[in-house]
């Protein structure tokens, strides 16, 4: 949990620092990042009552492995 704690922190202070040349554009980013907690989490929730942890299990794995995707067809391009 740390190390996932110590990756969400850097990923998110390096995005950040990224958009401050756009302050418009980290506001909205922002904005959506944290609808998407809200949302994830309560989405988690209701999944985890319904079908149990491994099926949300697999399905954080499917979410995560689509912007790895996305990248290796953007650099094979």
């Amino acid at each position: 949990m740390f190390l996932l704690g110590l990756s969400w922190n850097l990923a998110f202070v390096a995005g950040s620092k990224s958009l401050t040349r756009f302050p418009a554009a980290q506001g909205v980013t922002d904005g959506l990042g944290y609808v998407a907690a809200g949302v994830g989490t309560a989405l988690g929730g209701v999944i985890i009552a319904r079908a149990g942890f491994p099926v949300l299990a697999g399905a954080c794995a499917v979410l995560a492995l689509l912007p790895l995707i996305s990248a290796w067809r953007v650099r094979a391009a």
